[in-house]
């Protein structure tokens, strides 16, 4: 069961990841679960240790700050959505995934590209297996933050128009979500792949997430005003993601047509 993506709005309030005790006994099932993204690819591409986990950071660091500057969250309801984003791309860990999909030289065929969008559902399918090895009781699986992180890892391809994994569309999403949409989407498209020319600026990015057929009616107008007026803190994020060496973007291949390193200018 995962709850309704509007309920994550009020449920973010409802408690704080640092001082809840009771999330002690969670404490080994996110360990694990980060452990498994580590390991994933580890033999071949590395794509777990080098692509998801900083993905996951950066996408948590912006979110969080622009739940606080623009929506007026508080620290601690922001920081519950940090720490919940952290385990989203959980899903790409499952067997189905295979590695080497996601760094292929070329654009992903659609069989792929479906097969891949899968990781969504798979992630709360994979987190439910590792609470039940871990004997989680069931009063900690209600908790609030599991149920925003189950969430976050279900719906963080919705749409405003309806045409995500589970067409669920406008205000049913809430406010909340479709913030975590908005960075995955950002982030995920900053990260320079095999069968580009170049890497991508945030500005190019942000003028991408307005313009481009990909995204029309993905966002509101209203989101992504909001998103513009965010640039200089964004600029203030990347800087600190390219000295952060837990957060600075990798290459998902050495690429012969990249001749120098990403330029995040805006």
């Amino acid at each position: 069961m995962v709850t309704y993506p509007s309920n994550i709005d009020s449920l973010i309030s409802t408690y704080d990841f640092h001082n809840d005790k009771s999330l002690d006994a969670f404490t080994p099932i996110f360990d694990d679960c980060q452990n498994r993204i580590k390991q994933y690819g580890i033999n071949s591409n590395t794509y777990g240790l080098r692509i998801i986990q900083p993905h996951l950071l950066r996408v948590s660091h912006l979110a969080k700050r622009f739940l606080i500057d623009v929506l007026n969250y508080d620290e601690v309801a922001a920081e519950n959505v940090f720490q919940a984003n952290l385990l989203q791309d959980f899903g790409k860990t499952h067997e189905s995934c295979l590695p080497r999909n996601w760094t292929l030289e070329t654009r992903a065929p659609d069989e792929i590209k479906e097969q891949n969008k899968w990781h969504t559902i798979r992630g709360v399918e994979l987190l439910d297996e590792v609470m039940t090895e871990h004997k989680l009781s069931k009063e900690l699986i209600a908790h609030p933050h599991v149920q925003v992180t189950k969430s976050i890892m279900n719906y963080h391809h919705e749409q405003h128009n309806g045409q995500g994994r589970h067409e669920i569309a406008g205000a049913d999403l809430g406010q909340v979500m479709p913030v975590i949409c908005l960075f995955d989407a950002y982030d995920g498209d900053l990260i320079f792949r095999p069968h580009q020319d170049e890497p991508r600026t945030v500005g190019i990015e942000l003028d991408r997430l307005q313009e481009k057929p990909k995204y029309q009616g993905a966002f509101t107008e209203k989101l992504l005003k909001q998103l513009v007026e965010f640039k200089a803190t964004i600029k203030e994020l990347e800087e600190f993601f390219e000295q952060d060496g837990s957060t600075a973007r990798q290459d998902l291949i050495p690429n012969p047509k990249k001749v120098a390193p990403t330029q995040m200018t805006i």
